[in-house]
């Protein structure tokens, strides 16, 4: 239904090639045939569908990336993934922080009346659920169920939603498009960068080679595993094929990836967890043997936010003996859920990650007080709810962790002030320590 030719004149209308089918066959038996709209009384314009807007909105990013800036005319050949890139931009464009893995998300539902969580327009909503997505590349010769352009991109796009939440389980989600640095504004990088690096005409592998070649460019190729386990996944695995890209039948699927990319962490592992305690939360790991270990970086996030180091414990470097590893996290704050990982590193520098593990502090041990100002310029006032019965050790660090103040105040102390006008501007942690009571808390400084 596009062209805008003035020669034609007659007025027009889309419906489903089975309607149209059915509406030819009774013309040839001689049976008048009229069109009469029995849908609902409001027609819902698809302008107020933001996924629809940023969905036609990208067209205009790949085509004019893929192929280089002097071509516009790139994505003609029968595997080219246009569609895709369109969908996983309004995709990309709406996510939502309590959104996960498993989410559905409908494209155009709004349109036929669904909610955001329908089917959609697609032959699927995407998510990483295969019981509710099961479609892999082996699914693009199938040209009933996959049509040319929008069902080829749709398979190109599941691909590329299973790397963003790879991304984001590594690194988190990040509510800000534009300066974010969570797992989705990773993978955006990539699939942007990845168009200006991929030649014109691509097809699947080619798309993909051309992520993998832009996270080498952007980040050192460090997500090549997270990056290789999408791909394989929906079916362009290491040993894929996509034939000619002007072909959509002659591709060879493959569910593999590189023997080398992913490979075994050089230290056998037994277990990982984390146990809250009174006021910190241990984090326990014990190696059946090791080689080659330089050691391990304790890493923690909150929902929605990315991984940061809490510390690093050296390796044992032993071979073929169980070592029991701990971490201590001093600075976890009562009632958040954080989530913890290690980053284990070979001597040669290559880098590994182990699983993820969560845990909670019960916020009945911790002190109660309330801050004010914060943020705050010049003195920080601390006001207890009872006194602490102990003499109160108030400590400020900085988010490197050096203690850059303290004062210690007397048990019977219900509010103290501290000054903090000596400390540059940025982001602090206060630590309230009283007897067995602890407190955590962040302060900005003006």
């Amino acid at each position: 239904m596009s062209g805008a030719s003035v020669g034609i004149t007659i007025p027009s209308v889309m419906i489903s090639q089975a309607d149209c089918d059915l509406l030819k066959a009774q013309l040839a038996s001689g049976v008048n045939v009229s069109l009469s709209n029995l849908g609902p009384p409001v027609s819902l314009d698809g302008d107020l569908d933001n996924g629809i807007i940023a969905h036609e909105y990208g067209h205009g990013i790949s085509n004019r990336l893929t192929g280089g800036p002097a071509n516009v005319n790139c994505l003609n050949n029968a595997e080219q993934m246009g569609e895709g890139w369109s969908d996983y931009f309004g995709l990309m464009m709406t996510m939502k922080a309590t959104d996960v893995r498993t989410t559905r998300r409908g494209i155009g539902t709004y349109v036929i009346g669904q909610a955001t969580t329908g089917t959609g327009i697609r032959p699927a909503p995407y998510t990483t659920d295969m019981a509710v997505n099961g479609f892999t590349y082996a699914d693009i010769t199938n040209t009933t169920t996959i049509t040319q352009p929008h069902g080829i991109g749709f398979l190109w796009c599941n691909a590329l939603w299973e790397m963003t939440w790879n991304l984001i389980d590594d690194y988190g989600f990040d509510a800000d498009l534009m300066n974010g640095t969570g797992g989705n504004n990773m993978a955006m990088q990539l699939v942007m960068e990845a168009m200006r690096l991929q030649p014109c005409s691509p097809g699947f592998v080619t798309g993909r080679n051309a992520i993998l070649a832009a996270d080498v460019s952007l980040f050192g190729g460090t997500n090549a595993c997270q990056i290789w386990n999408a791909f394989a996944k929906r079916g362009v695995g290491f040993s894929a094929s996509q034939g000619s890209s002007n072909n959509r039948l002659d591709g060879v699927v493959a569910f593999d990836i590189p023997p080398t990319v992913c490979s075994t962490l050089p230290v056998s592992w037994l277990d990982l967890s984390a146990t809250p305690l009174t006021q910190t939360i241990r984090v326990d790991w014990n190696i059946a043997s090791e080689q080659e270990n330089k050691g391990f970086d304790v890493e923690r996030r909150e929902e929605g936010m990315a991984f940061q180091s809490l510390g690093f414990v050296p390796g044992n470097n032993t071979h073929a003996v169980q070592t029991a590893y701990s971490f201590e996290d001093k600075t976890a704050l009562p009632g958040i859920t954080y989530t913890y990982r290690l980053r284990q590193t070979d001597l040669d520098g290559s880098v590994h990650f182990s699983s993820l593990v969560e845990a909670t502090l019960d916020p009945k041990n911790s002190l109660q007080v309330t801050l004010y100002p914060n943020p705050v310029s010049d003195l920080l006032t601390v006001s207890l709810s009872n006194q602490p019965g102990s003499p109160l050790e108030v400590q400020v660090f900085d988010l490197v962790g050096h203690l850059v103040k303290t004062n210690t105040f007397p048990a019977e102390t219900l509010n103290c002030t501290l000054d903090m006008s000596e400390l540059a501007a940025g982001v602090y942690l206060l630590k309230l320590q009283a007897g067995n009571l602890q407190g955590f808390h962040r302060i900005v400084v003006e």
